[in-house]
């Protein structure tokens, strides 16, 4: 099995470059940029402009993860202090 790559990891050329060798005219590549970072979609499936069969596609060959809050701690009076920190850590999507 070839492991799908994080769509996210890839700038703007290089998914370019994918798509179009997937026979995908090269504007899809804005399309999903506008949905991946300015939408902040969690699944292809929210992709709602996007062809099914460019969807399926999308999936078997990358991975859209996400970031999902475990715990949050605050304050007493709800904010951060000036030397807050916080640990992310990034996990495949599992939709």
């Amino acid at each position: 099995m070839v492991e799908k790559i994080d769509i996210k990891e890839l700038s703007y050329k290089e998914l370019e470059k994918i798509i179009t060798e997937q026979g995908f005219p090269s504007y899809r590549t804005g399309q999903i940029f506008h949905w991946v970072y300015q939408k902040k979609v969690s699944s292809f499936s929210e992709m709602s402009n996007i062809p099914h069969n460019f969807i399926t596609r999308l999936r078997s060959l990358f991975q859209l993860n996400s970031l999902q809050c475990i715990k949050k701690m605050e304050s007493r009076d709800g904010r951060l202090c000036e030397n807050s920190s916080f640990t992310c850590i990034n996990t495949p999507n599992m939709v």
